[in-house]
């Protein structure tokens, strides 16, 4: 085979003109002599034709090299071999240019080293696309920081993926913003540590959507601040889940 120093001595025209499956043949130690001239060279095909390992050698002077164009055709499997440091690197044209096949693929670690800059990039599309198990990577600041459109698009597994740090972590604008199929979504353990402020700003179709097994974790407290329109909301479903303390705590308008 080509060794290192064969491979680094290859003209930018050269590395252009290898096949995809050249790419894809070429070992760690080969990817790793190209210099950042000769990875800014390469095509989106050739791009798109690098594996996870081949990715993870890349410099982080290489990466930000690339052209928005290359990043957003990397593959999955590319997106994959990225290290923390490698997606700390990338600029925040870069992250916005991430397609939502490939926000969907990053996982928790990697989405926690992108800054909050760059999360603002994302759009409604790419919020959807972010999976249930990389919610955890998001800071609260980062969740504190989403636009209301950004929250309301994001899945429901991506809602039942936030911690009860995250969800309290959400203000008043963004908790109002959350669809009935989100809601619907919420656990107990997320509903409990929703605020009373929050809770009133839910519409009587929030209301309605709270699921039976998460009706337990309104207090008390969140109960009795609720307004008659809002405990009338209550499917039959919700109204069944509630304890005999959260009976009690209804006013008698209530």
């Amino acid at each position: 085979g080509l060794s290192t120093d064969t491979i680094a001595a290859f003209s930018t025209e050269q590395i252009e003109a290898l096949s995809t499956d050249g790419i894809a043949g070429l070992s760690t130690d080969q990817i790793n002599a190209l210099s950042t001239l000769q990875i800014e060279a390469l095509t989106t095909r050739q791009i798109g034709a690098l594996s996870s390992k081949q990715v993870a050698v890349l410099g982080t002077d290489d990466l930000a090299a690339l052209s928005t164009g290359q990043i957003a055709a990397l593959g999955t499997a590319g997106i994959a071999g990225l290290s923390t440091d490698q997606i700390a690197a990338l600029s925040t044209d870069q992250v916005e240019a991430l397609t939502t096949t490939q926000v969907a693929a990053l996982s928790s670690t990697q989405i926690a080293v992108l800054s909050t800059d760059d999360l603002e990039t994302f759009s409604t599309a790419d919020m959807a696309a972010i999976s249930s198990s990389a919610m955890a990577g998001l800071s609260t600041d980062t969740i504190a920081a989403f636009s209301t459109e950004q929250i309301a698009a994001l899945s429901t597994g991506g809602i039942a993926g936030l911690s009860t740090a995250q969800i309290d972590a959400l203000n008043t604008e963004q908790v109002e913003a959350l669809s009935t199929k989100q809601v619907a979504a919420l656990t107990s353990k997320q509903i409990a540590v929703l605020g009373t402020d929050d809770l009133e700003a839910f519409s009587t179709a929030d209301i309605a959507a709270i699921s039976s097994s998460a009706i337990v974790g309104l207090s008390t407290v969140t109960i009795a601040a609720l307004s008659t329109d809002q405990i009338a909301a209550f499917s039959t479903a919700g109204v069944s889940g509630l304890s005999t303390s959260q009976i009690a705590a209804l006013s008698t308008d209530q």
